[in-house]
C-alpha cells in the first residue's frame, strides 16, 4: 500500500517516453481501469530499465476512463490505445474466415480475446512482446533482451497448469503436444507463429 499510494505517485512526475522507434518487436499490453496504475508503473519500469523504445500497443478492455487514457497518452508518446469497440470492428474483417474465433471475440466476458488476437492484427514488427500489467521490472531485463535480439521465443513459467482444460484433453482435441506450466503473462513470439496457425485456433474455439 505504501509503494502504491505514497511512493508510487512519483511515477506521475516522470518524463514521458517516446515510443515507436524502429525495433524488431512491438510491445503489447492489456489493461483495465482497475489495473491502470499497475500498467503505468509496469511500462515505465520496462522502458526505464530496458532502454529500447519499441512501438507500444495498449488494449483497453472497455473500462478505461478518458482521463486514464489521456495519462497513458501523455506518458507514452505515440502509443496506440485500442478500445474494445474498435477492436471488435477490426476483428470483423480480420477474423471473417474464422467464424468460431469471431464468435468468442464478441463475448464481453472474454477479455482475453484482446490479448490473443490483438497482437496478431496490430503488431507491425516481425515479433511480439507481451506482458501483463502486474509484471514489474527492477533491473534491466537482460535475459529477455538477449532472447529478443536472437529472435528466440520465450514465455514465463508457472508453478501450475492454468489451461482451460487438462493437458490430456487439449492434446487429444487439437493433436498438439502442449507445454506444461506456461504463464501467458509474459511472452515473446514471432508474429507468424500466431497468424500462421489460425486454423488451429479456430478449431479450438469450435
Amino acid at each position: 500500500s505504501y509503494y502504491k499510494n505514497i511512493y508510487g505517485k512519483d511515477i506521475f512526475q516522470t518524463d514521458a517516453v517516446v515510443c515507436g522507434q524502429e525495433c524488431a518487436f512491438d510491445l503489447n499490453i492489456l489493461t483495465c481501469q482497475k489495473d491502470f496504475f499497475n500498467t503505468l508503473w509496469s511500462l515505465k519500469a520496462f522502458y526505464n530499465f530496458s532502454v529500447v523504445r519499441p512501438r507500444l500497443i495498449i488494449y483497453n478492455d472497455g473500462s478505461l476512463t478518458n482521463y486514464s487514457k489521456k495519462i497513458l497518452n501523455d506518458h507514452f508518446l505515440n502509443c496506440e490505445i485500442i478500445d474494445r469497440d474498435v477492436f471488435i470492428l477490426d476483428m470483423e474483417s480480420f477474423l471473417k474466415p474464422y467464424k468460431s474465433c469471431l464468435k468468442y471475440v464478441k463475448f464481453k466476458s472474454f477479455y482475453c480475446a484482446l490479448k490473443l488476437f490483438g497482437p496478431m492484427f496490430y503488431t507491425r514488427s516481425e515479433h511480439i512482446l507481451y506482458f501483463d500489467s502486474d509484471v514489474l521490472f527492477f533491473n534491466k531485463p537482460i535475459e529477455m533482451l538477449e532472447c529478443i535480439e536472437r529472435r528466440t521465443p520465450f514465455f514465463m513459467s508457472d508453478y501450475q497448469d492454468a489451461y482451460s482444460h487438462s493437458l490430456e484433453f487439449l492434446e487429444r482435441m487439437i493433436n498438439v503436444n502442449i507445454i506444461p506450466k506456461v504463464n501467458a503473462g509474459l511472452f515473446h513470439v514471432a508474429k507468424r507463429d500466431f497468424t500462421d496457425n489460425m486454423e488451429l485456433v479456430d478449431e479450438y474455439f469450435r
